[in-house]
């Protein structure tokens, strides 16, 4: 059978973007104002780009499996793959996790039902949403697909899109405040909901990987011009007061679309790609939970953890732990009793 090669330059970028979504979860950008507005816009290409990524990596496995039974082992393969990553930090993380989400303050039955409804429409430990997201967005875009084209689940799936912008950064308008007080038990912009339209996405890259391309000069160009707009969005979001939560924006999608075709024509080698992606996944999974550490510690020694500067201080020893946690899972991970370790990543 063929073989899909590992493209270093994902694993480069999974690096990049994981340190990107730290920063939005772990710096308090809005405390330089204006400033830390307009830096919010380009970090939210982060989360995008990676559902991409891993669509594309799936999809184009999958177009080269003839069989549609092998298809459908290749995809509960995926699933369980990622369930194995969901609940081995889960495990790890639930003295955090119960401690911030409080889960079983109105009893243990009531702590139950919302523990399970955070795992299908959000997350448990802190940022898990993505994960459980990409379990969901694979297993519907894969059957929608094989019963309706591209084009009309891409359509579909832009709609459901839209729902999460109107819920995020156009959530405190006044049409929008109803919607809001319906969905309290959920936030579509941090469930598989925000998902769907980048998985299609990255099948359609999988099924013509120029799709979305005009050529590198006038690529250059289309992106400069789209992130101007993007810019533009966030100038009238702010001028309107409209942002509930700043996840989603309606130029995301032209942007990370045409950003994702250039990256597919970047080729990088290096040496230390599986650390990298090690790293990547560790960071995402862990950075949150374990910023509350350090926060908790400036709490102790009667220091503002709010601050911009102890944000920055609380994110490098966030990064620091990160980067600890990695080496010692690539450590410990090639002795036999410790091979379980490999769910962590």
């Amino acid at each position: 059978m063929e073989r899909i090669k590992q493209n270093d330059t994902f694993d480069v970028l999974k690096v990049i973007m994981a340190m990107m979504i730290t920063i939005i979860h772990i710096i308090t950008l809005r405390k330089l104002g204006v400033i830390g507005s307009f830096i919010f816009p380009i970090l939210r290409t982060a989360v995008p780009l990676f559902f991409m990524i891993s669509s594309y990596l799936f999809f184009s496995k999958i177009n080269i499996i003839k069989s549609y039974t092998e298809q459908k082992k290749y995809l509960f393969k995926a699933i369980k793959r990622n369930l194995q990553l969901y609940l081995s930090w889960f495990i790890i993380l639930i003295p955090i996790t119960f401690y911030v989400k409080d889960y079983f303050k109105s009893g243990i039955l009531k702590g139950i039902l919302l523990l399970i409804w955070n795992f299908l429409s959000g997350d448990t430990f802190i940022a898990s949403w993505f994960i459980v997201a990409l379990i969901i967005g694979l297993f519907i875009v894969f059957y929608l697909t094989r019963r309706f084209s591209n084009r009309i689940v891409f359509i579909c799936s832009l709609l459901v899109y839209i729902l999460c912008i109107l819920t995020s950064n156009y959530g405190n308008l006044a049409s929008m405040s109803a919607i809001r007080g319906i969905l309290t038990w959920w936030l579509p912009y941090n469930s598989f909901t925000a998902g769907l339209v980048w998985i299609i996405a990255g099948k359609l890259f999988a099924d013509n990987r120029d799709i979305f391309y005009f050529g590198p000069v006038r690529q250059n160009w289309i992106i400069l011009l789209t992130i101007y707009l993007l810019y533009l969005e966030q100038i009238g979001i702010l001028y309107l007061g409209s942002s509930y939560a700043n996840d989603c924006y309606f130029m995301l999608v032209p942007l990370c679309f045409l950003l994702f075709a250039s990256i597919l024509r970047v080729h990088l080698t290096s040496n230390n790609a599986k650390q990298l992606r090690v790293f990547s996944t560790i960071t995402y999974c862990l950075h949150a939970s374990l910023a509350k550490i350090p926060a908790l510690l400036l709490l102790m020694l009667g220091l503002p953890k709010d601050t911009f500067p102890m944000s920055i201080i609380k994110w490098i020893i966030t990064i620091i732990g990160c980067v600890c946690v990695t080496l010692i899972v690539n450590k410990i991970e090639r002795f036999k009793r410790f091979k379980w370790i490999k769910y962590l990543h």
